[in-house]
């Protein structure tokens, strides 16, 4: 009996040891579960604090590209147009705008170590100051004239004749080519032609030029545009009434216009001739838009292009916008 009794007893304290544990470890674990809780809500409570910075360093971010944008903003207004610049861009901010294409509007960049003797030297010879046939000063000349070293003067001869402008030979030296071989078409001779101050023939021939192409790219617009080119052309009017009180802004307008029609006779050599001589176009367009009266009083031709055009009106659009360019060409040539 006393044996039966100890093994109860042992029985016993082994069942209180395991309650016992059974609690110790319960309160533990509910401790550390309500300490992982506490963890967890602490971390959730941090979370938003994260993501605070997180979108404080965003933002850091924006305003550090904003910042740059705005130094590179400055930076160009600091340094003024730049004569070898690309046509600029019109439509930035305006997406209703039309413009030339970049690549055939730009011209050689100014940064490269032997620009200046290409856009110094090639200026000279556009404007006639070196004659077709004329020798080129000695490369010593050169080289003092335009502070560059003998390499790059040497690469600027080569980017010149490569536009026609010059010829090497052993035995005669560099000379000016004829002007028949002349690349009349490239962005850098188009520039140097006709900035900053066209002579009266260049300005004729321009004008003559956009009277031979014009109608015919307005007759081909009635002809083949599509819907959302006639709208393209709608709203380039529409910039014309807006921008008819001040000249600068009419001037863009009119270009933007004008290229809306070339882009609407869906003929890839017009448009891209168009586009190549839009630095040209963009020099003499002043010259007969700095009134405003006379700029109302082109709204009704203009309208009745655009109208003819909606309505594919092929005759009526090519005689409109005829009457438009004889009109330009006269007023040009009695400025120049």
């Amino acid at each position: 009996m006393a044996a039966t009794r100890s093994a109860r007893g042992a029985a016993d304290a082994a069942r209180d040891t395991t309650g016992s544990a059974r609690v110790t470890s319960s309160a533990q674990s509910t401790r550390s579960a309500r300490g992982t809780g506490d963890a967890a809500r602490a971390t959730g409570h941090a979370a938003p604090g994260t993501n605070d910075s997180a979108r404080a360093a965003t933002d850091s971010a924006h305003a550090g590209n904003d910042s740059v944008r705005g130094t590179n903003d400055s930076a160009g207004a600091a340094a003024g147009p730049d004569p070898a610049a690309s046509h600029p861009d019109r439509t930035a901010g305006h997406p209703d705008r039309t413009v030339s294409h970049p690549d055939r509007a730009s011209t050689y960049p100014a940064r490269a170590r032997h620009a200046q003797v290409v856009h110094g030297l090639g200026a000279r010879i556009v404007r006639g100051g070196l004659a077709p046939g004329d020798a080129v000063p000695t490369e010593d000349e050169l080289v003092g004239q335009f502070q560059v070293g003998r390499s790059a003067l040497r690469e600027g001869v080569k980017v010149l004749a490569g536009k026609g402008l010059l010829e090497s030979r052993t035995s005669a030296g560099t000379r000016v080519r004829p002007r028949e071989s002349w690349n009349l078409l490239d962005p850098d001779v188009l520039r140097w032609r006709f900035t900053p101050s066209p002579a009266a023939d260049d300005i004729q021939t321009l004008a003559n030029l956009r009277v031979g192409l014009e109608p015919g790219a307005a007759r081909l617009a009635a002809e083949t545009a599509t819907a959302e080119q006639r709208g393209m052309i709608a709203v380039a009017m529409a910039r014309l009434w807006a921008t008819v009180d001040d000249p600068e802004a009419f001037v863009e307008a009119d270009l933007d216009f004008h290229r809306a029609v070339f882009a609407a006779a869906n003929n890839d050599l017009l448009l891209y001739i168009h586009d190549v001589v839009s630095v040209a176009l963009s020099a003499i367009r002043p010259l007969h838009s700095r009134s405003v009266g006379h700029n109302r009083d082109t709204l009704p031709n203009h309208e009745r292009v655009e109208l003819a055009i909606r309505r594919g009106h092929h005759r009526k659009a090519e005689e409109a916008m005829r009457e438009i360019v004889e009109v330009a060409r006269a007023d040009a040539l009695q400025e120049a």
